[in-house]
């Protein structure tokens, strides 16, 4: 009896590992080539009393994106991050890392534009 409870246990483990990407896929091992999905893309800036909310980076500086009508609080992304190169890949002009659902927003705005100073 202890082992039917194991298996039910390991059922959607299971499910997951077989829905999971190989990764011996015709990926040549890079970890930065094109991103295999369309990441989110915006212009929409947000109003000054959403980006006065998001935090102050080094420079008293704060950054806020609207996507899809929710305002989000943007950051330079890390230089291990692949988010900026990854929106260059799909033709856009930057990439920054968020605090929202999606951790990279693509966008054609310049870091000027969607910066607000404190």
């Amino acid at each position: 009896m202890p082992s039917v409870a194991i298996l039910f246990a390991l059922l959607p483990v299971l499910a997951t590992a077989l829905n999971a990407p190989s990764s011996s896929s015709s990926s040549s091992g890079s970890t930065s080539s094109k991103p295999s999905s369309t990441l989110p893309f915006t212009n929409n800036l947000c109003n000054t009393a959403d980006a006065v909310l998001c935090p102050l980076d080094a420079q008293l500086n704060s950054r806020c994106i609207n996507l899809n009508g929710k305002a989000l609080c943007l950051t330079v992304c890390p230089s291990s991050s692949t988010c900026p190169a990854d929106c260059k890949a799909q033709a856009h002009k930057n990439g920054f890392c968020s605090n929202g659902a999606e951790p990279c927003i693509c966008t054609d705005r310049s870091d000027e534009e969607v910066t607000t100073p404190a």
